[in-house]
């Protein structure tokens, strides 16, 4: 081997250290960094005649392509797990407990002892303006249950179109960095860095969707739905949604009065069972605004109707005359069972009793179809609404119960619900977070890259020996 040979070595040896060092750095740097994948330089023997130095091929970036499916899948279904259990623990909020002050249960456990007191001295003024009062806060209670329940479809509608607007983003910058990264491999420069990025939105887009990734030339990738709906090959889909100003009880996707999803102008499945989008948070929204709250709102309904149809009828008011509302009243009006839908959200006191608008409470003691007031002894009226209040049905539950019964068994259907909710919510994160751990273990183990730091330390040391050798042989050289 001749000097100059071994210079040559020395020196790629130099080169070699230099750049390992640096991959090192960059690893320790990004230890934290979501969506950065560990790199290795990636080295060969060079021959030159009979002595041989070392190359720098380039670096070779770390990953574990079915620990990210996974690890993304379970992203999906951990998002769409906790997008239900947060409706759940807002409905559940909503109708209250009986223990709780305001729930449902208690308004009606209030508005049933105001029965029973205003029955025991008909005559005091003050006991039927309690009546009055407890019936109308029974009727807003009812209200405030379906303002939210409306809220809450609103909330996923507007949901719906963020996680659209964001899915449109990320398809469109993942098809850019698609091409940037197949130009570059072709071209023979570094895809590190794009690769990086596109991990990123390739996680962002698995949080609102779950999607199967294919393989395309020059590092390039496709994405398909669950379904087999395509969302990028080449050209990335528009996906398109159409959100709603204000959402109302009688507004649902089957009636076409709400949106529902396109991919370049063709609909597509949107529903929790089996559909394009199963899984994932976009699916979980659609699932709260079409499936989970018009099934609460119409619970809540049937049970506003069951209460008005009790007090409705003329073998409770023998006052009234046919048509005439009772006591409690659709928007001050006779219900039509056939007009059930969003009944919740305009159940009133008739404003007959109303002790906000009239002074004529004895209508709460004769009949709320009397003419004028009767005798002020005269509790036949508030018995039979004691005993109306009482009477079994299976309007909501489809088992008879009384009115309370109906609202506790409504109460604690919702908090099983909850529960079920926060069981599989807690499984799914579980799994989230097992499949995360795995993956970063395959990820920057920064003690590992410190032992490897001490090994280009030594070989950069003795390679620059190497080369301090060689000057003192040509020094030794030019002194002869």
């Amino acid at each position: 081997m001749s000097i100059s040979s071994t210079l040559s070595n020395a020196l790629s040896g130099l080169t070699a250290s230099s750049r390992a060092a640096e991959i090192v750095s960059s690893n320790l740097a990004n230890s934290m960094t979501e969506g950065y994948g560990r790199r290795e330089v990636s080295l060969s023997s060079q021959s030159t005649g009979k002595s041989g130095g070392v190359s720098v091929n380039g670096t070779i970036r770390h990953s574990n392509p079915n620990a990210l499916q996974q690890r993304r899948l379970a992203d999906a279904e951990a998002n769409q797990n906790q997008t239900i259990l947060s409706f759940q623990v807002n409905l559940e909020t909503l109708v209250g407990h009986a223990t709780d002050d305001g729930s449902l249960e208690n308004k009606i456990t209030e508005f049933e002892a105001s029965l029973i007191t205003a029955a025991s001295k008909p005559e005091s003024e003050q006991r039927l303006k309690a009546l009055s009062r407890d019936g109308t806060e029974l009727t807003e209670k009812f209200n405030t249950i379906s303002e939210g329940i409306q809220n809450l479809r609103a909330r996923a509608d507007a949901a719906i179109a963020s996680d659209v607007s964001r899915l449109n983003q990320l398809l469109s910058q993942t098809q850019d960095l698609n091409r940037k990264i197949a130009s570059a491999h072709v071209q023979g420069h570094p895809t590190d860095g794009h690769m990086d990025t596109r991990q990123r939105a390739l996680d962002q887009i698995s949080e609102i969707v779950p999607v199967q990734l294919m393989q395309r030339e020059n590092g390039a990738v496709a994405l398909y739905m669950g379904g087999g709906d395509v969302l990028l090959d080449t050209q990335a889909v528009k996906v398109e949604f159409a959100p709603s100003n204000v959402v109302t009880p009688h507004m649902t996707r089957d009636a076409g009065l709400l949106s529902g999803l396109s991919i370049n102008g063709r609909a597509i499945d949107a529903s929790s069972m089996n559909g394009s989008l199963s899984g994932g948070r976009l699916s979980a929204q659609f699932e709260v605004r079409d499936e989970l709250a018009v099934k609460a709102q119409t619970d809540i309904d049937n049970l506003a109707a069951d209460l008005v149809n009790r007090f409705q009828n003329p073998l409770t008011d023998q006052s009234l005359s046919a048509g005439q509302a009772g006591l409690f009243t659709d928007q001050d009006s006779y219900f039509d069972t056939a007009n059930a839908t969003g009944l919740a959200a305009r159940i009133s006191l008739n404003s007959l009793v109303d002790e906000r608008t009239t002074s004529d409470l004895w209508r709460l003691r004769d009949g709320l179809g009397a003419a004028s007031a009767g005798d002020k002894g005269n509790a036949d009226f508030l018995h039979r609404m004691k005993s109306a209040l009482g009477q079994t049905s299976g309007l909501l539950s489809g088992t008879n119960a009384t009115i309370f019964g109906q609202a506790s068994q409504l109460a604690s259907s919702l908090g099983a619900d909850r529960i079920s909710a926060e069981e599989v919510s807690t499984v799914s994160e579980t799994i989230r977070a097992s499949l995360k751990e795995a993956e970063l273990s395959e990820g920057v183990d920064n003690d590992h890259e410190l032992q490897n730091l001490l090994l280009i330390e030594q070989a950069y040391a003795a390679n620059a020996r190497i080369v301090q050798t060689v000057e003192e042989m040509m020094d030794t050289l030019l002194r002869i």
